[in-house]
C-alpha cells in the first residue's frame, strides 16, 4: 500500500511566510567549508587540520581588515599557495622535485557586492579567541623594517614557509606580500608571538621572539606593497 506524506500546510490551505524582517543568513555558505564557531572544531586538532577544506574564521573579526574582506570576496585569489593544508596537494614534478597540483585547489567562490558586504560585516562580529590572545596595541608600531625584513628572509626562516613578494617564498603557508591590507598588525604581532595560542597545533612554530623581534617583523610586513619588488 502506497504512503502519502501530506504537510500540515496543505492540509490546512495555509502557506507559511517566514516574517517580513526575516534575512537569511550571509554566512550560511561559508560554514560549508570554515570553521565559524569554536564548537565546530573537534579535540583532534591534529586531523582537524589535516582535513579541513577552509581556515577557521570563528576569530574573523580579529583577523581581517573588513574593506580588503568586501574587496576579496567579489573577486577572489589565491592566499594559500598550497592550499589550506599543503600536504594534501603536493606530487612529484617532472624534475623529481615536489611541486604542488594546482588543480586538486578549490576555487573560492564569488559575490556580488551586497553578499560581500554583507559576509564582511557577519565574520567582523566573530572574534571568540579570548581578547588577551589579540591585545589591542599588540603592534606598538614602531619596529625596525630593515631589522624585520633580515629576520623574515635570513634569521627566523620565515620564507621558508611564506611569500613576501609573489613567485618568491614558500608555499605551504599564507602569501603575506598582501598582509598590509588584509591583516590587523595586531594579529600579526600576536600570530607571530604566540600561534600556537591562537590556533592550538598550528603548523606554525613558536620561535620564542623576544617583542622586539615581533615589532620588527610586523613593521616588515605592514611596509609590505604587492605592487612593489621587495
Amino acid at each position: 500500500m502506497r504512503k502519502f506524506s501530506i504537510s500540515l500546510c496543505v492540509l490546512l490551505g495555509s502557506t507559511i511566510f517566514l516574517p517580513a524582517d526575516a534575512q537569511p543568513d550571509p554566512l550560511a555558505s561559508c560554514a560549508q567549508c570554515h570553521a565559524l564557531t569554536l564548537n565546530e572544531i573537534p579535540e583532534d586538532k591534529i586531523t582537524h587540520r589535516m582535513e579541513r577544506k577552509a581556515p577557521d574564521l570563528h576569530y574573523a573579526g580579529r583577523k581581517f581588515n573588513q574593506d580588503w574582506l568586501v574587496h576579496w570576496l567579489q573577486e577572489p585569489v589565491r592566499i594559500r599557495p598550497g592550499g589550506v593544508f599543503f600536504g594534501r596537494h603536493v606530487e612529484t614534478g617532472t624534475d623529481g622535485q615536489d611541486v604542488i597540483a594546482s588543480d586538486s585547489l578549490l576555487e573560492h567562490p564569488s559575490f556580488n557586492e551586497k553578499e560581500a558586504r554583507d559576509i564582511a560585516a557577519a565574520l567582523m562580529s566573530k572574534s571568540e579567541v579570548d581578547a588577551g590572545l589579540v591585545p589591542e596595541g599588540a603592534y606598538a608600531g614602531k619596529g625596525n623594517v630593515r631589522f624585520g625584513k633580515m629576520a623574515f628572509v635570513k634569521l627566523r626562516g620565515c620564507i621558508a614557509c611564506h611569500e613576501n613578494e609573489p613567485g618568491k617564498g614558500g608555499v605551504s603557508g599564507p602569501e603575506l606580500y598582501t598582509s598590509s591590507q588584509r591583516l590587523r598588525p595586531d594579529f600579526i604581532a600576536a600570530m607571530i608571538a604566540r600561534p600556537q595560542e591562537i590556533e592550538p597545533r598550528s603548523w606554525m612554530p613558536h620561535l620564542e621572539m623576544s617583542d622586539r623581534d615581533v615589532q620588527n617583523l610586523t613593521s616588515y610586513l605592514m611596509s609590505l606593497d604587492p605592487g612593489e619588488e621587495q
